[in-house]
């Protein structure tokens, strides 16, 4: 089996955050280890890349929001209100 590797830059657009959120990120345990290639260069396994973006969409569908913790989020208040007004409907249907 061959291992596709590839750099931070690549992740960080996979995934949406900065280079430095992911080092963060892996630092604390959240996020993939990379590998070292040669002196000064690191990549991660595109793979083990794919299967935590995965995680993620997993972890997302296991867990509902109800109301209050949308109403938590910073955005969440205003969409709790909308789905109220619609009767949980949303603008388009």
């Amino acid at each position: 089996m061959s291992v596709k590797i590839i750099c931070i830059a690549i992740v960080a657009q996979r995934i949406g955050v900065s280079k430095s959120t992911i080092l963060r990120m892996e630092r604390a345990g959240k996020f993939v280890p990379r590998a070292k290639i040669s002196p000064g260069r690191f990549g991660y396994s595109e793979q083990d890349v794919e299967r935590w973006i995965q995680s993620k969409f997993v972890e997302t569908e296991s867990r509902s929001l109800t109301e209050s913790d949308m109403a938590s989020l910073p955005y969440g208040r205003d969409v709790a209100q909308r789905n109220n007004r619609s009767g949980g409907r949303n603008a388009n249907g």
